[in-house]
């Protein structure tokens, strides 16, 4: 059972206070991508911090965490580049089966389907405000990493449960151009 420090749970729970008061006294705030990106950001580091402070610092432990942590920062430094769990362990410089055995064990899940999830998060917000352009949905999914675009379409509806068209389709762009 993970128990988090103290201090990492009262950070989590003062930010979901926060959010939860941004959403009921200004939700329009959370619809602009770059407040919900930076709100993300900080929910993925305190999630991070929870998992980090409740393992005991062993040794080996304390390096898987080190190692997260690393690949979490290659991560948002590099987040729409076509990253693969080789290129990314090369680059914090540990063979690719450490990288996933300290992800599966930290995180809980693969570096890639880890990755996958950053991605799918951070593009939802993008195509919610999106102008329904012809092309939106394949240039938001580039501009966030995906090359694959059937297997982003699938992720997509997997993770959210409509298809990325379907998202972009009631952006506040498309609901404003659509006839009443």
């Amino acid at each position: 059972m993970l128990q988090p420090t103290w201090s990492a749970a009262a950070r989590l729970r003062q930010l979901h206070a926060k959010i939860c008061d941004l959403a009921a006294s200004t939700p329009s705030i959370l619809s602009h991508s770059e407040a919900a990106r930076a709100l993300e950001n900080e929910v993925l580091h305190a999630l991070v911090n929870c998992f980090v402070g409740s393992v005991r610092h062993v040794p080996r432990q304390r390096r898987h965490i080190e190692i997260v942590n690393a690949f979490e920062r290659v991560l948002t430094q590099r987040l729409s580049e076509p990253l693969t769990v080789a290129r990314i362990s090369a680059e914090i410089g540990v063979p690719e089966r450490t990288l996933r055995a300290c992800c599966l064990h930290v995180l809980g899940m693969s570096p890639s389907r880890y990755l996958r999830l950053r991605r799918l998060n951070m593009v939802r917000p993008a195509l919610q405000q999106a102008n329904p352009a012809p092309g939106a949905v394949t240039e938001l999914a580039r501009r966030y990493g995906f090359s694959e675009l059937g297997r982003f379409a699938r992720s997509y509806r997997q993770t959210f449960g409509e298809t990325p068209s379907a998202t972009l389709r009631s952006s506040p762009q498309a609901l404003v151009r659509s006839p009443v």
